[in-house]
């Protein structure tokens, strides 16, 4: 009994091991003009850029991994770039599933108070790793 509860905890762990290493290195797309990037910077830490090349914004963000693979963010820092029209306060949460499969990632479900259509069209979609 201990044996087959001690393989059952490796097997979770290794299954959570196994998902927080796909949440790792630095994700890019275009789209619409804009240049996006996601860095999983460490285990709960991601820096997401938006920007067209002189406005935008950089965002600093903790994050945990839910049940059903949904990256749940939480605002740290806010660093707004030229005239850029949106603006988020330390505290804002927003969320978004990643299925990550070799070099390519698609970011869907992209959720947050104020997120409308245009902009998931450009949040969500496929990234590609950046070697």
């Amino acid at each position: 009994m201990r044996f087959l509860t001690a393989t059952l905890l490796v097997l979770v762990a290794s299954q959570t091991q196994a998902e927080e290493a796909k949440l790792s290195g630095t994700w890019t797309k275009n789209a619409e003009g804009f240049n996006l990037k996601i860095a999983f910077v460490n285990a709960n830490t991601l820096k997401f850029t938006l920007g067209d090349g002189t406005e935008g914004c950089v965002i600093d963000a903790s994050y945990t991994l839910a049940d059903d693979g949904t990256v749940k963010c939480e605002v740290t820092k806010f660093e707004k770039m030229g005239n850029f029209p949106v603006e988020k306060e330390k505290g804002y949460k927003f969320s978004f599933k990643p299925a990550i499969d070799g070099k390519k990632a698609k970011i869907t479900a992209f959720e947050g108070k104020d997120i409308d259509d245009d902009a998931k069209r450009i949040l969500e979609g496929e990234y590609a790793k950046k070697e």
